[in-house]
């Protein structure tokens, strides 16, 4: 279960990567939020956009790769029963849509929008 998840991880490393890069943009972003905030919001809307996207596309990108032509007979070849290898599906998708809510957490931060993360909960 523990390769098998790591495995999706290392799928997903440069969605990792941009997704940081991101979370520490808006936070820069919120944390300075003076006169040039104006000039820097279309930026940061444009990195917030690819990033919401990028992980889309990246959740259904390692889906397909992992259950590709005939990857799904090799996993069910190896000494792991269903249950974990379903297990660990649905915690890499809980852990992607968890980051996904820290990157829409983190903007409006920098917008001051809080009634959106009303909608979320």
């Amino acid at each position: 279960m523990n390769k098998h998840f790591y495995l999706k991880l290392i799928y997903s490393k440069w969605t990792l990567v941009f997704t940081a890069v991101v979370i520490v943009l808006n936070l820069t972003a919120a944390l300075f939020s003076g006169t040039n905030h104006a000039a820097s919001a279309s930026v940061i809307s444009l990195a917030n956009l690819f990033i919401v996207i990028y992980l889309t596309a990246n959740f259904m990108n390692v889906h397909i790769l992992m259950s590709y032509n005939k990857s799904h007979e090799f996993f069910m070849a190896l000494p792991v029963n269903k249950k974990d290898f379903i297990k660990t599906d649905y915690m890499f998708h809980l852990m992607m849509t968890l980051l996904s809510i820290v990157v829409i957490f983190t903007y409006s931060l920098t917008n001051g929008e809080f009634y959106n993360l009303f909608g979320m909960i």
